[in-house]
C-alpha cells in the first residue's frame, strides 16, 4: 500500500516537473516578444512603477519590461507575483509553487488578447497621426 502512493506521488511530481518546464519554457518566449513592446504595454501611469506591465491587481501578476533598481536592490526584467498589490518588489515567478504559479499563468494567458488588442489600437492611432501628417505635408 505505501508502496503504491510512493510511486503515484513519483508520477504526480514528474509529471508536475515537465508540466513547470513547458511553462516556464512558454513564459520566458511570452517575455522576449513583451520586452520588444513593453513601452506599448505599460499600463501604469505612475513614474514610480514604470516599466512594467500588470495582468491583475491583488495579487499582482506583472511582466517587467525594464529593470528596476531601488535603494537596496534590484528587480531584473522577467514575470512576478506580488501579494501585495505593487508592480514592484515581487517574487520572481519561475521562483513560485503551485497553486499560485499556475493562477499566474493563467491569468497571463487569459490577457494575452487584450495585449494583442491594444497592440492593434495603438497601431491605428500611429496610422493615422502618420496619414494626417502626410496630409499636411501634400497640402
Amino acid at each position: 500500500m505505501i508502496k503504491e502512493l510512493e510511486e503515484k506521488i513519483l508520477r504526480m511530481l514528474e509529471g508536475e516537473k515537465k508540466r513547470r518546464e513547458i511553462a516556464l519554457k512558454f513564459l520566458d518566449e511570452l517575455g522576449n516578444l513583451l520586452q520588444m513592446v513593453g513601452e506599448d504595454l505599460d499600463n501604469n501611469g505612475d513614474r514610480m512603477f514604470k516599466g512594467t506591465i500588470n495582468f491583475t491587481i491583488i495579487p499582482k501578476v506583472y511582466y517587467r519590461y525594464e529593470k528596476h533598481v531601488g535603494k537596496d536592490a534590484v528587480e531584473e526584467t522577467g514575470f512576478y507575483f506580488s501579494e501585495d498589490g505593487y508592480p514592484v518588489w515581487g517574487e520572481p515567478l519561475e521562483d513560485i509553487k503551485g497553486e499560485d504559479f499556475w493562477y499566474a499563468l493563467k491569468v497571463i494567458i487569459e490577457n494575452i488578447p487584450k495585449l494583442v488588442h491594444k497592440l492593434e489600437k495603438e497601431e491605428k492611432v500611429r496610422d493615422k497621426i502618420v496619414s494626417l501628417i502626410n496630409l499636411k505635408e501634400n497640402a
